[in-house]
């Protein structure tokens, strides 16, 4: 028996290694090119904001699905696999099984995208219709087939890869295997700022993705603070998130986690966290003290170069946000804001735009995003004193800031949505802290005059000297 496993292992390791690849022309390419191609023409389109699209039938739908999961949850990638029951049975029913992927990919494709298309045959008619479809809306393929050699998936793709085998279990783990590479690849150069899409200009310098990338002192430190109120379904996801991102940027880094009263085992959590990372600290509210609270207390208690926050939902992707980081050699604030938009309802994007208008027509300010996870110089908080407890916070920092002098970069990031549950941000009495937090801000503005540009050598001490310019609560 153990003769048995140990051939099957071998035999699957030899196959492996002898995987084909070729280019649309059917030139024949080493497979570490041809990975390479798979990789680039991946990261080159979801850059300009595409997608990936995978389809396979049985055993192949079931990568399709994971290698789609992983790509959003793990990459930060729009990525799907057109698996829903409901879809296939109806297109099945009406249209018939060999258009199956078809039809969705005629509705929901669009030019730029990029078809994974896997098939142990290469001969399922559903896929090379779903191959023809993509095509004829101007998406590129990467085909994953087996079994015959000539097999007519095995043309189709800009880039081919061929497992010369006839065993389902071989060819399919094969397919797995690659698939695995291509994707736990493609994150693995996210998170070392190797795939950076372009940055936007914004109030202050237009700065290009080169300085996020090269030619920077990557060595700032970061403090990640981290509220969390009842998210015990997701503050581990989230926290493990983010470590892995600044472990894998090399950062040096902490993360404040803050337990904002809640009820749920959201606190313990939150220990047990911190009891297996020294660089994790925990602080503990008996009641809901607010998100801008906690945000002053975390920054209150770091002691990093940059400071920003992450909630503990896990909507934010760590390294959308965090890539940016490197930019602080440059500007005071980094303001992402958000591309994909429809990741929020409708009624949220509606109010978040009438807010945002509101907001640069009362202070006279041109921002793209006020409730974004910014990334400030932790001496920015030497100079400006934030007071809202709720909501409001991080517009009243931004303001606050630009009207001092400090010089920011808005740049672009996508929400990858709430790992579990629902927002609590929108609710009548978050919506009143913000009202009322809003008009204080004004007075003091407008009427009292307590918010001025700063001398240019407080603002300088603050970019120099931060850790003598620490506040306390």
């Amino acid at each position: 028996m153990g003769d048995k496993i140990f051939s099957y292992f071998e035999k699957l390791g030899n196959l492996l290694l002898t995987i084909q690849a070729t280019d649309r022309d059917g030139v024949l390419l080493e497979l570490s090119t041809g990975i390479e191609k798979a990789i680039n023409l991946i990261l080159s389109q979801t850059s300009l904001g595409h997608k990936v699209i995978f389809i396979g039938n049985g055993g192949s739908a079931a990568i399709a699905s994971h290698q789609a999961m992983d790509c959003w949850r793990n990459g930060c990638i729009r990525a799907i696999a057109f698996n829903d029951p409901s879809l296939l049975t109806c297109i099945s029913n009406d249209f018939g099984y060999q258009y199956v992927f078809e039809k969705p990919i005629e509705m929901f494709a669009d030019a730029g995208d990029v078809l994974i298309a896997i098939s142990s045959s290469g001969h399922s008619e559903n896929i090379l219709n779903g191959v023809r479809a993509a095509k004829r809306k101007g998406c590129s393929t990467i085909t994953m087939s087996g079994f015959d050699p000539d097999n007519p998936l095995r043309s189709t793709g800009n880039i081919n890869f061929y497992v010369p085998s006839y065993s389902y279990g071989y060819v399919e783990i094969s397919h797995l295997s690659l698939c695995h590479y291509i994707v736990d690849t493609i994150i693995e150069r996210k998170n070392a700022g190797e795939s950076d899409i372009g940055m936007e200009e914004g109030h202050g310098p237009l700065l290009s993705t080169v300085l996020a990338s090269k030619g920077v002192n990557k060595q700032i430190s970061v403090t990640v603070v981290v509220p969390a109120l009842n998210e015990e379904k997701n503050l581990e996801d989230a926290v493990t998130s983010i470590i892995a991102t600044l472990e894998n940027r090399g950062m040096d880094w902490e993360i404040i986690l803050v337990n904002d009263g809640s009820t749920d085992s959201t606190g313990e959590i939150a220990i047990e966290l911190a009891s297996k990372n020294p660089r994790i600290k925990v602080l503990h509210h008996e009641r809901p003290m607010g998100i801008g609270y906690n945000f002053r207390e975390g920054v209150a208690i770091s002691s990093k170069d940059a400071v920003s926050l992450l909630p503990g939902d896990g909507e934010a992707c760590p390294y959308q946000i965090l890539k940016w980081l490197p930019l602080l050699e440059h500007v005071d604030i980094v303001n992402p804001f958000i591309v994909n938009k429809d990741m929020r309802s409708w009624d949220w994007r509606m109010l978040a735009a009438l807010y945002l208008l509101i907001t640069n027509l009362s202070f006279g300010t041109t921002f793209r995003c006020i409730t974004g996870n910014v990334i400030y110089r932790r001496g920015v908080f030497g100079v400006v004193n934030p007071e809202a407890n709720g909501f409001f916070h991080q517009t009243e920092c931004l303001v606050k800031a630009v009207r001092a002098g400090f010089t920011f970069a808005e740049v672009p990031v996508r929400l990858r949505g709430r790992l579990r549950g629902e927002s609590k941000a929108l609710s009548f009495r978050s919506f009143r802290a913000v009202v009322l937090d809003f008009l204080r801000l004004f007075i003091a503005i407008h009427i009292l005059h307590r918010v001025e540009r700063v001398p240019e050598h407080m603002l300088s001490f603050a970019r120099t000297d931060e850790q003598t310019m620490r506040k306390e609560l």
